[in-house]
Protein backbone atom coordinates (compact mmCIF):
# COMPACT_ATOMS: atom_id res chain seq x y z
CA UNK A 1 0.00 0.00 0.00
CA UNK A 2 2.75 2.45 0.86
CA UNK A 3 4.24 1.58 -2.59
CA UNK A 4 0.95 2.39 -4.54
CA UNK A 5 0.85 5.45 -2.62
CA UNK A 6 4.32 6.58 -3.30
CA UNK A 7 3.69 6.14 -7.12
CA UNK A 8 0.68 7.88 -7.62
CA UNK A 9 1.05 11.06 -10.14
CA UNK A 10 -0.23 13.74 -7.51
CA UNK A 11 -1.00 14.47 -3.88
CA UNK A 12 -4.78 14.12 -4.72
CA UNK A 13 -4.77 11.13 -5.77
CA UNK A 14 -2.67 9.94 -2.37
CA UNK A 15 -5.34 11.70 -0.34
CA UNK A 16 -8.18 10.35 -1.97
CA UNK A 17 -6.65 7.00 -1.81
CA UNK A 18 -6.32 7.68 2.25
CA UNK A 19 -10.08 8.32 2.11
CA UNK A 20 -10.69 5.32 0.54
CA UNK A 21 -8.49 3.51 3.32
CA UNK A 22 -10.01 4.79 5.92
CA UNK A 23 -13.49 4.48 5.28
CA UNK A 24 -12.66 0.66 3.95
CA UNK A 25 -11.03 -0.54 6.80
CA UNK A 26 -11.36 1.95 9.78
CA UNK A 27 -15.07 3.20 8.87
CA UNK A 28 -14.52 6.57 8.83
CA UNK A 29 -14.78 9.63 6.99
CA UNK A 30 -11.37 11.49 6.23
CA UNK A 31 -11.25 15.01 4.42
CA UNK A 32 -8.44 17.37 3.11
CA UNK A 33 -8.76 20.75 2.42
CA UNK A 34 -6.75 21.02 -0.42
CA UNK A 35 -8.24 17.40 -1.96
CA UNK A 36 -11.88 17.69 -2.01
CA UNK A 37 -14.30 14.87 -3.35
CA UNK A 38 -15.49 16.25 -6.90
CA UNK A 39 -18.57 15.89 -8.69
CA UNK A 40 -17.67 15.74 -11.45
CA UNK A 41 -18.09 12.26 -14.05
CA UNK A 42 -16.27 9.50 -12.37
CA UNK A 43 -15.04 8.32 -15.72
CA UNK A 44 -14.21 11.81 -17.28
CA UNK A 45 -12.47 13.61 -14.97
CA UNK A 46 -10.48 16.34 -16.43
CA UNK A 47 -7.13 15.32 -16.96
CA UNK A 48 -9.44 12.55 -19.27
CA UNK A 49 -10.62 14.98 -21.37
CA UNK A 50 -8.26 17.03 -21.35
CA UNK A 51 -6.68 14.19 -24.06
CA UNK A 52 -9.47 12.91 -25.55
CA UNK A 53 -8.98 12.87 -29.94
CA UNK A 54 -11.41 12.64 -32.41
CA UNK A 55 -10.08 8.95 -33.24
CA UNK A 56 -11.28 7.33 -29.55
CA UNK A 57 -12.45 3.64 -29.48
CA UNK A 58 -14.41 3.34 -26.26
CA UNK A 59 -14.48 -0.02 -24.87
CA UNK A 60 -17.26 0.24 -22.15
CA UNK A 61 -17.65 -2.82 -19.91
CA UNK A 62 -19.90 -2.81 -17.28
CA UNK A 63 -22.15 -0.75 -19.86
CA UNK A 64 -25.24 -0.74 -17.28
CA UNK A 65 -28.04 1.58 -19.29
CA UNK A 66 -25.32 2.74 -21.54
CA UNK A 67 -25.07 6.39 -19.64
CA UNK A 68 -21.24 6.51 -19.73
CA UNK A 69 -21.34 5.76 -23.43
CA UNK A 70 -23.68 8.53 -23.81
CA UNK A 71 -21.18 10.68 -21.49
CA UNK A 72 -18.23 9.51 -24.06
CA UNK A 73 -20.58 11.03 -27.13
CA UNK A 74 -21.49 14.27 -25.67
CA UNK A 75 -17.59 14.72 -24.77
CA UNK A 76 -16.51 14.26 -28.20
CA UNK A 77 -19.08 15.58 -29.54
CA UNK A 78 -19.96 12.76 -31.54
CA UNK A 79 -16.30 12.46 -33.26
CA UNK A 80 -15.13 9.32 -32.27
CA UNK A 81 -14.18 5.77 -34.48
CA UNK A 82 -15.94 3.51 -32.18
CA UNK A 83 -17.78 2.21 -28.65
CA UNK A 84 -18.19 -1.13 -28.28
CA UNK A 85 -20.23 -1.80 -25.01
CA UNK A 86 -20.08 -5.28 -22.90
CA UNK A 87 -23.29 -5.87 -20.72
CA UNK A 88 -23.92 -9.77 -19.68
CA UNK A 89 -26.92 -8.54 -17.92
CA UNK A 90 -29.94 -9.43 -20.03
CA UNK A 91 -32.03 -7.34 -18.58
CA UNK A 92 -29.56 -4.30 -18.66
CA UNK A 93 -28.66 -5.33 -22.07
CA UNK A 94 -32.00 -4.44 -23.58
CA UNK A 95 -31.98 -0.95 -21.95
CA UNK A 96 -28.61 -0.29 -23.21
CA UNK A 97 -29.65 -1.14 -26.57
CA UNK A 98 -32.95 0.48 -26.99
CA UNK A 99 -31.17 3.55 -25.08
CA UNK A 100 -27.87 3.02 -27.72
CA UNK A 101 -30.48 3.09 -30.81
CA UNK A 102 -32.10 5.90 -29.19
CA UNK A 103 -29.25 8.06 -28.23
CA UNK A 104 -27.41 7.22 -32.24
CA UNK A 105 -29.91 5.50 -34.03
CA UNK A 106 -28.49 2.66 -36.85
CA UNK A 107 -24.86 3.84 -35.81
CA UNK A 108 -22.65 1.38 -37.03
CA UNK A 109 -19.81 2.25 -35.01
CA UNK A 110 -21.34 0.86 -32.08
CA UNK A 111 -21.58 -3.01 -31.17
CA UNK A 112 -22.85 -4.62 -27.68
CA UNK A 113 -21.32 -8.36 -26.20
CA UNK A 114 -23.14 -10.22 -24.31
CA UNK A 115 -20.05 -11.84 -22.28
CA UNK A 116 -18.36 -10.76 -18.92
CA UNK A 117 -14.55 -10.04 -18.85
CA UNK A 118 -12.29 -11.98 -16.71
CA UNK A 119 -8.71 -13.30 -16.78
CA UNK A 120 -9.96 -16.53 -19.05
CA UNK A 121 -12.37 -17.45 -21.40
CA UNK A 122 -14.75 -20.05 -19.61
CA UNK A 123 -18.36 -20.01 -18.01
CA UNK A 124 -19.21 -18.65 -14.37
CA UNK A 125 -22.64 -18.01 -13.01
CA UNK A 126 -24.07 -13.88 -12.82
CA UNK A 127 -26.28 -12.74 -10.51
CA UNK A 128 -28.87 -10.87 -13.31
CA UNK A 129 -31.35 -8.42 -11.79
CA UNK A 130 -29.15 -6.03 -10.06
CA UNK A 131 -29.49 -2.98 -11.80
CA UNK A 132 -26.44 -1.50 -11.90
CA UNK A 133 -24.81 -4.18 -9.04
CA UNK A 134 -25.24 -7.07 -11.38
CA UNK A 135 -22.14 -9.28 -11.31
CA UNK A 136 -20.09 -12.75 -11.33
CA UNK A 137 -21.12 -14.05 -8.33
CA UNK A 138 -21.44 -17.71 -7.05
CA UNK A 139 -25.32 -16.69 -5.97
CA UNK A 140 -26.57 -15.89 -9.56
CA UNK A 141 -28.52 -18.49 -11.22
CA UNK A 142 -27.51 -17.61 -14.68
CA UNK A 143 -24.54 -18.94 -16.55
CA UNK A 144 -22.96 -16.26 -18.91
CA UNK A 145 -19.58 -16.66 -21.13
CA UNK A 146 -16.48 -15.08 -19.69
CA UNK A 147 -13.65 -14.18 -21.66
CA UNK A 148 -10.69 -12.09 -21.67
CA UNK A 149 -10.23 -9.06 -23.70
CA UNK A 150 -7.12 -10.46 -25.44
CA UNK A 151 -8.99 -12.53 -27.02
CA UNK A 152 -11.75 -10.31 -28.33
CA UNK A 153 -9.42 -8.87 -31.22
CA UNK A 154 -10.23 -5.18 -30.12
CA UNK A 155 -8.08 -2.24 -29.66
CA UNK A 156 -9.56 0.13 -27.86
CA UNK A 157 -8.24 4.05 -26.96
CA UNK A 158 -10.13 4.19 -23.70
CA UNK A 159 -11.06 1.29 -21.66
CA UNK A 160 -13.24 1.99 -19.02
CA UNK A 161 -14.36 -0.62 -16.33
CA UNK A 162 -16.92 -0.70 -13.50
CA UNK A 163 -17.66 -4.88 -13.03
CA UNK A 164 -18.43 -5.01 -9.22
CA UNK A 165 -14.82 -5.85 -8.25
CA UNK A 166 -13.86 -8.40 -11.00
CA UNK A 167 -11.72 -5.38 -12.75
CA UNK A 168 -8.36 -7.01 -11.71
CA UNK A 169 -9.11 -10.49 -13.20
CA UNK A 170 -10.39 -8.03 -16.07
CA UNK A 171 -7.44 -6.47 -16.25
CA UNK A 172 -5.34 -9.29 -16.22
CA UNK A 173 -7.47 -10.83 -19.28
CA UNK A 174 -6.49 -7.47 -21.38
CA UNK A 175 -2.62 -7.77 -20.80
CA UNK A 176 -1.67 -7.93 -24.31
CA UNK A 177 -3.92 -5.47 -25.60
CA UNK A 178 -3.18 -2.79 -23.15
CA UNK A 179 0.79 -2.98 -23.98
CA UNK A 180 -0.46 -2.85 -27.55
CA UNK A 181 -2.56 -0.29 -27.17
CA UNK A 182 -2.41 1.65 -24.65
CA UNK A 183 -5.19 2.90 -23.52
CA UNK A 184 -6.68 5.69 -21.04
CA UNK A 185 -7.67 3.36 -18.75
CA UNK A 186 -10.73 4.16 -16.42
CA UNK A 187 -11.82 1.59 -13.69
CA UNK A 188 -13.75 1.26 -10.17
CA UNK A 189 -11.66 -0.26 -7.68
CA UNK A 190 -13.65 0.31 -4.41
CA UNK A 191 -16.15 -2.83 -4.64
CA UNK A 192 -13.49 -5.47 -2.83
CA UNK A 193 -10.14 -5.27 -1.16
CA UNK A 194 -8.59 -4.84 -4.56
CA UNK A 195 -8.19 -1.28 -4.61
CA UNK A 196 -6.68 -1.23 -1.30
CA UNK A 197 -3.72 -1.84 -3.57
CA UNK A 198 -3.36 -4.68 -5.75
CA UNK A 199 -5.31 -3.52 -8.26
CA UNK A 200 -3.23 -0.13 -8.96
CA UNK A 201 -0.13 -1.73 -8.28
CA UNK A 202 -1.00 -4.80 -11.14
CA UNK A 203 -1.32 -1.64 -13.21
CA UNK A 204 1.57 0.39 -11.96
CA UNK A 205 3.85 -2.68 -12.21
CA UNK A 206 2.30 -3.61 -15.75
CA UNK A 207 2.02 -0.85 -17.87
CA UNK A 208 5.37 1.38 -18.41
CA UNK A 209 5.24 5.40 -18.58
CA UNK A 210 1.44 5.51 -17.64
CA UNK A 211 0.24 8.68 -15.60
CA UNK A 212 -2.04 6.81 -12.32
CA UNK A 213 -4.64 9.03 -10.47
CA UNK A 214 -6.69 8.08 -8.18
CA UNK A 215 -10.42 9.83 -7.42
CA UNK A 216 -13.16 9.52 -4.73
CA UNK A 217 -16.37 10.84 -6.42
CA UNK A 218 -18.71 10.63 -3.68
CA UNK A 219 -18.70 9.72 0.15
Amino acid sequence: TAEVLALWDDDVSRAHHLQFLAWRRLREEWSFDAAPVSNCSRFFIPEVVSVLRSDEFLLDAGAHHGNVSKTFVEQTKGVFRQITAIEPDPFNRARLEDNLQSWLPDDLRITVYDCALAEDESEALFHAGLGYASQLSQTGQMSVTTRPLDALGLSPTFLKLHLEGAELPALKGARETLLASRPLIAATVYHNADGIWKTPLWLMETLPEYRFLFRAHSW
